[in-house]
């Protein structure tokens, strides 16, 4: 089956982040800017977030396989291990 991807533009995704509970939102942001998946989202450590430079390093994964919950490394070695972000997406 193949999926149907949705694009939004900058009002719509700002819309949707701010429907969604505050504890969700950042996890949209990074989906959406990042390309981040959800099971890399989800695997994400305080540790893992540098704001001083803005890198997060993605270094875990989970996947769901046979109703079985899977922690790993990240789908894609390269380009998955580290990503730098802008200073208007960091917290103020």
């Amino acid at each position: 089956m193949q999926r149907r991807l949705i694009d939004f533009n900058l009002p719509e995704l700002e819309a949707l982040t701010k429907a969604m509970p505050e504890r969700y939102r950042l996890m949209i942001l990074l989906a959406s800017w990042c390309g981040l998946r959800f099971g890399e989202i989800t695997e994400l450590r305080r540790h893992d977030v540098d704001l001083t430079d803005g890198v997060v390093n993605i270094r875990r994964a989970v996947v769901r396989v046979d109703g079985e919950f899977i922690i790993g490394t990240p789908k894609t070695d390269a380009g998955r291990a580290m990503f730098r972000f802008r200073r208007t997406f960091s917290p103020s």
